[in-house]
């Protein structure tokens, strides 16, 4: 569940099951694993044992450290009895799976300002026993992570290490029965560190680790570890800076975007003096390794960055308002050569105040879609076509979808019918979510007729297409309806989208909505804060890969840490 990894803390996340074969689902029943206060709960996915493990804090027990086993079976969850690893708090909290070992393996801050320690747990059935915790960092530890290594069957833990002045470290830890044994640690970045995040990168059997610099001018940062199994070591090549003083968290002054043709990683970001930039990015062996960053906009403040890559041209294309030109919609196409890229002109493609600027690739048309609420004429909604040619992007005429005030606008491309999908709120009559099928052709781009998924005041509506069932997934908060989390399922069909009744998922208030289609598990995500909990992140996985129909149950799992610097390199 990649989608939702580090979550605030005390997140719920609800597990979602569906089968059948109808346009509309029913919500079942919530099932508390533990019914006290949990906090910092990470899941992970066992795959020998096909479970799914809970570890959190138990509030009714003393914020003890504890693990609780979770059974999927037809549309209900069951669970174990929990388990307690640590008789103390453990902070930072992360998990892993040694698909070698078939164990978990799990590292924490022991109590507060405590060591770094780690334990191997084994599940067995409905049921998970750990081995002896074992201390890897004496001195207080903080910003822990970890990953498993497939390539070298090792563990690599980084963390913060407040013994030696706060720098990053890394080490690497190798299960044995239910017990783990460490190398010796290695500093990869001689300063003090925040939001420490790795990854493994299985192409080049390498792990990466991004993570601030706080000991330069909080820079964005990476760098590659290469594990040797032989001594149960890690060394790292040189960090390489991606982006300087950038503002962490914000989440539109960061995108990211991969060029397929020259497998390169294209980072957009604003800047200190929020003037746009992007940079390339290469690992090789080991080492990451950045271009130059270039300015696509001069000096202007710009805000509301998206990026998407035109495969048919091999061109990278940015959007946003560019607030040096009275915030108009803008457009550049960049070309990545090695390990520069380059820009066109701007070119603007609303010539007046813009908002909400969307972007998505239509790969059956070849062309590049931008959605947008023009406040040059009463904030309607419009879409435009936009081509690329060599270094430059044209547009066709602009289309108005909706001849009113237009808010929340979000698109999908159906990769089915070969549409794109946009949903929006509408002013007419009381701010109802509708949706329209948009179809592109040549320089041009026309709506079918308005569908309403919603009849009362709608806010923030998300879409995702679903490519298992080719079905679209419209959710958003019901004003009318209290702002209870809701959704609808739609079909595709011409120039029409027909939605299904819609599903209450959340029965309470509901704001910050996201949902993604992870086609590789062919499950849907919903996120959302959850006001009537305590406004806690909230999440709902789709277990079934069935069509979007039929009895669901869901599962409460309050927990998490809050989000970290991974969106330096994922923007999410």
């Amino acid at each position: 569940m990649k989608v939702i990894g580090n979550l605030t803390k005390d997140a719920i996340i609800r597990a979602l099951v569906s089968e059948g074969s109808s346009d509309t689902e029913a919500v079942g029943s919530e099932s508390v694993f533990e019914s006290a206060t949990s906090n910092y709960v990470v899941p992970v996915y066992d795959s020998n044992e096909n479970k799914t493990v809970f570890f959190y804090l138990d509030g009714g027990n003393s914020s003890y450290a504890t693990a609780i086993v979770s059974t999927l079976s037809g549309t209900s969850l069951s669970y174990g009895s929990p388990v307690v690893f640590n008789n103390a708090p453990s902070y930072y909290m992360r998990a892993a799976f040694d698909s070698n070992s078939n164990k978990i393996v799990v590292v924490y801050q022991d109590d507060n300002s405590g060591p770094g320690k780690a334990i191997v747990g084994t599940v067995s059935g409905t049921s998970i026993s750990f081995g002896t915790e074992v201390t890897f960092n004496a001195s207080v530890t903080t910003r822990t992570s970890i990953v498993f290594d497939s390539n070298s069957n090792k563990v690599v833990i980084t963390y913060r290490d407040h013994g030696n002045s706060g720098y990053g470290t890394g080490i690497v830890g190798t299960v044995s029965g239910t017990s783990i044994s460490f190398g010796s640690p290695t500093v990869f970045e001689s300063g003090t560190v925040d939001y420490v995040n790795p990854c493994f990168d299985s192409n080049l059997n390498k792990v990466v680790v991004a993570y601030q610099d706080g000991g330069d001018s909080n820079k964005g940062k990476a760098i590659v570890g290469t594990v040797d199994s032989s001594d149960n070591s890690i060394s790292f090549g040189s960090a390489a800076e991606f982006a300087a003083s950038i503002g962490i968290g914000d989440p539109d002054i960061v995108a990211i975007t991969f060029d397929s043709n020259a497998n390169k990683v294209v980072i957009v970001y604003k800047d200190g003096s929020n003037s746009g930039h992007a940079i390339v990015g290469t690992v090789s062996g080991t080492s990451v390794s950045f271009g130059t960053a270039a300015s696509f906009n001069g000096s202007d403040n710009v805000g509301n960055l998206g990026c998407t890559f035109d495969s048919s041209n091999n061109k990278v294309v940015i959007t946003y308002h560019d607030a040096g030109n009275s915030y108009h919609g803008t457009a550049v196409v960049g070309t990545v050569s090695g390990t520069d890229i380059t820009f066109g002109s701007e070119a603007v493609f609303n010539s007046a105040t813009t908002y909400e600027i969307g972007v998505t690739f239509d790969s059956s048309n070849n062309k590049v879609a931008i959605f947008y609420k023009d406040a040059g004429n009463s904030e309607h909604g419009y879409g435009k076509v936009g081509t690329v040619s060599g270094t430059d992007i044209t547009y066709g005429s602009a289309t108005e979808f909706n001849d009113a005030v237009t808010s929340y606008i979000f698109a999908g491309f159906d990769s089915s019918n070969n549409k794109v999908i946009v949903a929006y709120q509408d002013s007419h009559d009381g701010s109802g979510g509708r949706a329209k099928v948009a179809t592109i052709s040549g320089t041009s781009i026309s709506f079918g007729s308005e569908a309403t998924f919603n009849s009362g005041a709608t806010l923030h509506p998300q879409v995702a297409f679903d490519s298992n069932v080719n079905k679209v997934i419209i959710m958003y908060e019901d004003d009318a309806n209290s702002d209870y989390g809701t959704y609808a399922v739609g079909t595709v069909s011409g120039t029409s989208i027909s939605f299904g009744s819609e599903i209450v998922f959340e029965a309470a208030a509901v704001e910050d909505l996201g949902i993604a289609f992870d086609s590789n598990a062919n499950r849907m995500v919903m996120v959302y804060q959850d006001q009537g909990n305590s406004s806690h992140g909230t999440a709902i996985i789709q277990q079934s890969a069935n069509d979007l129909s039929g009895a669901l149950s869901a599962n409460v799992v309050t927990a998490g840490t809050a989000l970290s610097a991974t969106k330096l390199l994922v923007k999410g």
